[in-house]
């Protein structure tokens, strides 16, 4: 998978709570048929924030404690976020478990989850480089 520019922009709008840059850009991606490499952009870039956050020591009780928090204090409604979906995604990230049944709500849950973790970590703009940099590099490993 080859991510491109756009793709890594859109993603750097949407950590940063740029909505109309987020929106426009997305907007771009879809009409040009960039949405899969933008995907896989936000995939690399979850998988990469929660094995930051968690790993290489981590708990079910912790994960589970950190989607409750996500869904008291960063919702305005903590049911558009389902914690048995979120915390199933953070494990398999952490190489426990699968969704393989999950693809709407996969994708529900990594835009509630990605920028929470990626805000915890409070990166300057310098890291916030280094972070989308990396989610590119594993982007870019990705088969087509």
């Amino acid at each position: 998978m080859l991510v491109t520019d756009e793709q890594v922009a859109a993603l750097r709008a949407y950590l940063v709570d740029d909505e109309e840059e987020s929106d426009r850009l997305i907007g771009y991606l879809e009409q040009s048929g960039g949405l899969d490499g933008f995907s896989a952009l936000f995939g690399s870039a979850f998988f990469d924030a929660v094995n930051r956050r968690f790993a290489p020591t981590w708990s079910v009780a912790e994960v589970v404690r950190f989607v409750a928090t996500v869904r008291a204090h960063h919702l305005a409604d903590p049911n558009d976020l389902d914690p048995l979906n979120a915390e199933r995604l953070i494990r398999t990230a952490l190489g426990d478990g699968s969704v393989d049944d999950l693809d709407d709500e996969i994708r529900a849950a990594q835009m509630i989850l990605l920028p929470v973790l990626i805000h915890e970590e409070q990166p300057n703009p310098v890291a916030l480089e280094d972070i989308l940099a990396q989610a590119r590099r594993r982007a870019n490993s990705l088969p087509l």
